[in-house]
């Protein structure tokens, strides 16, 4: 089990590679309420995006006994309320955390959660589909407009 933040699944599924993340990183790819909800957004402005999420993803909620526990992260860090919820989760039941969010990943080290980050991702991909990885990181950088760079540099 994986839970993923709001960034990282909306990339992936702008170029429909959440089916790749099932196949090739983990089977059971979650995301939080708050995530789901964030996701409901892009509906309002006319993407369709979000759908490809939905088909592989389990909507996960927080538990009572967790509350307390995402208080308290709420407390000590500004993050949104998708990342809280994720990060929240992930410490209670040990689940890695993926995430594009910088801030956020560096929460998870300081937190003691598991997490993946974005490079460690790539790599992974790239021992399972090979060069492709480029191709899907350049495609990543188009749809959703984001810088990769780095990434590139680590596959290189």
């Amino acid at each position: 089990m994986i839970i993923l933040d709001t960034d990282i699944a909306s990339a992936f599924a702008k170029v429909f590679a959440v089916e790749l993340l099932v196949k090739n990183v983990d089977k059971n790819l979650l995301i939080s309420k708050a995530v789901y909800e964030e996701l409901q957004i892009p509906f309002e402005h006319g993407f369709d995006f979000p759908k490809e999420i939905f088909k592989f993803c389990e909507i996960i909620f927080l538990q009572k006994e967790e509350i307390n526990l995402y208080l308290s992260l709420k407390s000590k860090y500004p993050l949104g309320k998708g990342e809280l919820e994720s990060i929240t989760i992930a410490k209670a039941r040990n689940i890695p955390f993926l995430s594009f969010d910088k801030k956020a990943i560096n929460i998870c080290l300081k937190e003691n959660v598991r997490v993946i980050t974005p490079a460690s991702l790539f790599l992974f991909l790239k021992t399972k589909i090979g060069e492709r990885v480029f191709k899907l990181v350049e495609e990543i950088e188009e749809k959703d407009n984001r810088d990769l760079s780095f990434v590139r540099k680590i596959l290189t």
